[in-house]
């Protein structure tokens, strides 16, 4: 938001320093060309702002997503089971119990650092989007609301 306002303060103050002369053509002075880097330099500024908060919201939609796709395929996992047939000495079935067993472990693992990740995140955004300074001089303008609707996993 600060960073819009001088956008379009500096804008202001390039309009009206911008001089025509006599033969029609424009009078680039040094305040001028002064005015217009950081005319520019502010663009920039709110422009990465802005592409970085909006992004915030569809990121955490997408990490959810993947949480519950992953506590689902956890499901399937710890639920499915192998009948033990005896062939020789091998006994098949212990071999796929044991790789049941790894699989889920590696599931899990993965579901503990996503629900991690996706936690800290969701926070960051709820404080940038609620502390003054943090939305006014930051990216919380361009946070979307909607993440206060998001889940909260604990």
């Amino acid at each position: 938001m600060f960073w819009i306002l001088c956008s379009i303060i500096s804008g202001l103050c390039l309009k009206f320093t911008l001089k025509r002369n006599e033969d029609g053509s424009l009078n680039i002075g040094d305040s001028t060309i002064g005015n217009l880097i950081i005319t520019i330099i502010f663009i920039l500024v709110a422009s990465i702002q802005f592409s970085m908060g909006i992004v915030i919201y569809p990121t955490l939609s997408g990490d959810l997503a993947e949480i519950r796709a992953l506590e689902k395929r956890i499901e399937d996992v710890r639920n499915s089971n192998y009948e033990y047939k005896k062939d020789g000495d091998l006994i098949a079935g212990s071999i796929e119990n044991y790789q049941q067993s790894t699989n889920l472990s590696k599931y899990v693992a993965d579901l503990a650092e996503k629900e991690a990740s996706y936690s800290s995140a969701l926070r960051q955004a709820k404080i940038y989007k609620d502390t003054f300074p943090l939305y006014f001089f930051c990216t919380g303008w361009s946070i979307s609301d909607k993440i206060n609707k998001l889940e909260v996993i604990d």
